[in-house]
């Protein structure tokens, strides 16, 4: 009986852990390293160390969660039935397929369609960008350099 309760505790005291560690680490991503500042350090770590830090807190928040709600498994069953009454196994399984249904929705709401440009996805974005500017330049025949045709490796600087 002690240890059970001891390891429930230590299941708690992780689970709080994390959740914590979860919401400092997300803070700093969001407003000490925000996005862009791939060069700049917080404590040592650049803000791709810290995204890696928060990915495996929240594996490790996600892992904790299933062994806690594991673990309290009798009491969710013994609660449920004494709210709902006959109908205990419909409440119960609406309350958990519900998280999982808002993050596919959300998941599908955010997803917004893009028309793609004609020259697809490689296409320069602004006037002069780069090497596909190059490459369209030689094809047409019509760069900087007054119609001459030239190589890609004659016309870099």
């Amino acid at each position: 009986m002690v240890k059970k309760v001891l390891f429930r505790y230590g299941v708690d005291v992780l689970l709080f852990g994390t959740g914590g560690g979860l919401l400092v680490t997300g803070l700093i991503l969001a407003i000490i390293l925000p996005p862009g500042s791939k060069d700049k350090l917080f404590l040592g770590l650049r803000r791709h160390g810290w995204g890696d830090l928060h990915f495996w807190l929240s594996m490790a928040f996600s892992f904790l969660t299933g062994v806690h709600v594991w673990l309290a498994w009798d009491w969710i069953v013994g609660t449920s039935r004494s709210l709902f009454g006959v109908r205990w196994k419909r409440a119960l399984f609406g309350i958990c397929i519900t998280p999982f249904l808002v993050v596919i929705l959300g998941w599908m709401l955010s997803k917004s369609p893009r028309p793609r440009e004609a020259g697809g996805p490689w296409r320069s974005a602004g006037p002069g960008g780069g090497v596909d500017q190059s490459v369209e330049s030689y094809q047409s025949g019509s760069d900087r350099d007054g119609g001459r045709r030239t190589s890609l490796r004659q016309s870099a600087p």
